[in-house]
C-alpha cells in the first residue's frame, strides 16, 4: 500500500480528508483516507487531523489516532496523552 500511496499522494488525501471530515455519510472514505495518510509520511497534515481525535465516530477517532502516532514524532504524541480520551 505504501507503494500505491506514498508522498505523491499526499495532495490527493488532503483535499480529500478537508472534503469527507465535513461528511456525515463519508465515515468509511474518511476513514480510508486517514489510512492512506499514514503510509505518506507528511507531518505538515498533522494540525488537521488532530480535529478528528473528538470525532463522534469511534472509527474515525481511533484512525485518526493511528495516524497521528505515525506521522508525528513520539514526544507530539506524549503531549496528547493527557487529552485522550475526549471526553464526551
Amino acid at each position: 500500500m505504501a507503494m500505491l500511496v506514498g508522498p505523491p499522494a499526499a495532495p490527493l488525501l488532503d483535499r480529500q480528508l478537508e472534503t469527507y471530515a465535513n461528511d456525515p455519510k463519508s465515515v468509511e472514505k474518511l476513514e480510508n483516507t486517514l489510512l492512506a495518510l499514514s503510509y505518506v509520511g507528511d507531518a505538515s497534515l498533522l494540525p488537521k487531523l488532530m480535529p478528528l481525535l473528538s470525532s463522534t465516530s469511534p472509527r474515525i477517532r481511533v484512525q485518526a489516532a493511528d495516524t497521528i502516532s505515525r506521522l508525528a514524532e513520539p514526544s507530539y504524541c506524549e503531549k496528547l496523552l493527557p487529552s485522550w480520551p475526549p471526553r464526551t
